[in-house]
């Protein structure tokens, strides 16, 4: 059996594959013994001249090209001097660079990578090669005890898992899930969830699973239904709400401040965020704190990004995502993918993965992804064959 390999496919996979898995070993104690910034450092540069190189192989539209310069250089700007943003840029240029390569390839190779770092990372705290760090925390009323499972932080693995299971849920499209596999990601799901207590993915991977076997037994079909225009907007909404929310929130407020306690103080950093740094055009760089007694970090992707990355990049990535759904929504062979791209709008209300490609390869689809382009181009041939009378040999 041959394998053919396209030269922009090996070009891109060289430039995106290892940085990724640089990317995603950050999050592990792996990182302490091999140094994976100092990589990402380095092959940032390497991957650049990876993808100039496919891009001199191809051919391109104006059109293309204009985008990528003017996308590059708000990348580059906002990259400047913001070292929470380091990786905007290069990451534009991945998403950019990603439309000769096939979408579902992209999502399952990330899912690979993730699924193997996260083995050798719960590997490595089972036989004590990496630290299984044991954390208690207050949650509303109860105290949990949490493990980081050679993770950095106890939330990291749950992230990751998470993840996982959105990216597995769009590669089955409407397939039916099989007992086995409901048992396998619920009881992965349960088991995280005992280990280190994070009450959002638990809930997120319980409500994908429930949503899919609805959408199996009953089917749902996004173009008819009355909320129609609740889900093209699902990403604006929820930048709405995750703002309103955080600036209203006052500790006075009861109902404010209860939400504020159940989601872990996530309101009120949020706030603290906004009333710290200044809102730009193009990003701030904001001063992390991760020891216990000065703790300070903003989990809203909405509200990071706002802050981190500045007003231009955050409206194009919300009109993106909308406009991205407003398409798809009219295809029902698009039914799995837009439930996907709506449990990433409310995820990023409370959590701040959303544009990390390490996290989300359906970043893919916001510039760069030629998905539609040959759904299009298959109906366009379909009736084309229809309007067909007859031919002759």
């Amino acid at each position: 059996m041959t394998f053919k390999v396209k030269s922009s496919e090996l070009l891109f996979a060289f430039a995106y594959y290892p940085w990724i898995l640089a990317w995603i070993l950050t999050a592990t104690f792996y990182k302490d013994f091999l140094s994976p910034y100092a990589f990402i450092n380095i092959w940032q540069y390497v991957g650049l001249i990876f993808l100039f190189i496919k891009l001199i192989l191809e051919s391109n539209k104006i059109s293309y090209l204009l985008l990528s310069i003017l996308m590059g250089i708000i990348g580059i700007i906002i990259t400047i001097g913001n070292g929470n943003a380091s990786f905007v840029a290069y990451s534009i240029f991945l998403i950019l660079s990603s439309r000769t390569i096939e979408f579902d390839n992209l999502v399952r190779n990330t899912m690979i990578c993730q699924l193997v770092i996260v083995f050798m990372t719960v590997l490595g705290a089972i036989f004590n090669i990496l630290p299984n760090l044991v954390e208690t925390s207050v949650a509303t009323t109860f105290i949990r005890t949490r493990y980081s499972l050679g993770f950095t932080y106890s939330t990291f693995l749950p992230n990751f898992f998470t993840s996982i299971v959105l990216e597995y849920a769009y590669l089955k499209k409407r397939m039916k899930w099989t007992i086995t596999e409901l048992i396998i990601v619920g009881g992965f799901n349960f088991i995280i969830y005992q280990y280190t207590q994070t009450r959002t993915g638990y809930i997120l991977v319980w409500g994908i699973l429930l949503v899919f076997l609805w959408d199996r037994i009953k089917g749902i079909d996004f173009s008819k239904t009355i909320l129609r225009g609740v889900y093209i907007g699902i990403y604006i909404l929820s930048a709405l709400l995750a703002l309103i929310l955080t600036i209203k929130y006052s500790p006075n407020n009861p109902f404010l401040n209860s939400l504020n306690v159940i989601l872990s103080q996530r309101l009120r950093f949020g706030q603290l965020g906004l009333q710290t740094y200044p809102v730009t055009l193009f990003g701030t760089n904001i001063k992390w704190e991760s020891s216990s007694s000065s703790y300070f970090y903003i989990d809203s992707s909405y509200i990071n990004m706002l802050i981190s990355y500045g007003v231009v990049l955050f409206a194009i990535i919300l009109i993106s995502y909308s406009y991205l759904i407003w398409r798809l929504v009219q295809y029902k062979e698009f039914v799995s993918l837009v439930i996907v791209l709506i449990f990433w709008a409310l995820r990023a209300i409370i959590d701040p993965q959303l544009f990390l490609l390490w996290h989300n390869p359906f970043l893919f689809l916001l510039l760069g992804s030629n998905l539609l382009d040959k759904i299009n181009m298959d109906r366009e041939s379909k009736k084309h064959e229809d309007n067909v009378l007859f031919t002759v040999n």
